[in-house]
């Protein structure tokens, strides 16, 4: 079905509204303010179409990465543990066995991997209050969810070819990373210096956070008793 086309902006005349693959484009290509803005003043840009977007991307990449390890490397390798219990000639069936099973898990995956977007814009946003921003959580997720969904397939597309994957994912981080400063610029509307400093206290946060949780879970472990028992 061809869709009707959409009136072009201007004065009086409403923000044309953006399809899946016009806003993933838009979002993934054109890495600027002004394509950022049109896209969070789209008239169907909400959170509800964001978490969509990020549970859709979920699934996906997680299915093609379940192919590849299922392709390339099998559910288990080469483990020799495995073949002491079940006969090399049965691994094929075995590896199609457990990949069905955690492909049945994918779902599951898509659905935290949305909490988790809802999760990170609201903070995000709360440290972007903090500078001066004028945003909204909603607005600042479809923002992230535009440009994340078609890279997190695009690269796992990518991890399909051999070398290419392992080349590209560098570069291709990087650039998330620009995308998502941008993605707090456009929503918020101020510098970039504001923008920056948003996601620098974002991933120092996360750090501090690392080092707690670390340091609670090796105060948490019996390490005399676990090295009495080596020894013993």
């Amino acid at each position: 079905m061809i869709e009707p086309e959409l009136p072009v902006e201007g004065p009086g005349v409403p923000v044309a509204s953006l399809g899946w693959a016009q806003a993933w484009k838009t979002a993934l290509t054109e890495p600027n303010e002004a394509a950022y803005q049109r896209l969070v003043e789209d008239p169907r840009a909400s959170l509800g179409r964001a978490v969509v977007w990020t549970f859709v991307a979920t699934c996906i990449t997680s299915l093609l990465l379940l192919g590849i390890q299922f392709l390339f490397g099998g559910m288990f390798g080469a483990a020799d543990e495995l073949s002491l219990l079940v006969p090399q000639e049965d691994w094929p069936a075995l590896s199609a066995v457990g990949l069905g099973a955690m492909a049945c898990l994918v779902p599951f995956a898509g659905v935290f991997s949305a909490m988790g977007l809802v999760l990170y814009a609201a903070i995000l946003q709360f440290i972007a209050g903090a500078f001066g921003g004028q945003g909204t959580v909603s607005r600042l997720a479809y923002a992230l969810a535009a440009y994340s969904a078609p890279l997190a397939i695009l690269t796992a597309f990518l991890a399909l070819v051999p070398l290419v994957g392992s080349c590209v994912s560098l570069p291709l981080g990087i650039y998330g990373v620009v995308l998502n400063i941008l993605a707090v610029k456009a929503v918020n509307r101020f510098g970039w210096g504001p923008a920056l400093m948003t996601f620098v206290a974002w991933v120092v946060i996360v750090i501090l956070i690392s080092v707690v949780l670390g340091l609670l879970f090796y105060r948490a472990i019996p390490w005399e008793t676990l090295l009495n028992l080596r020894n013993d």
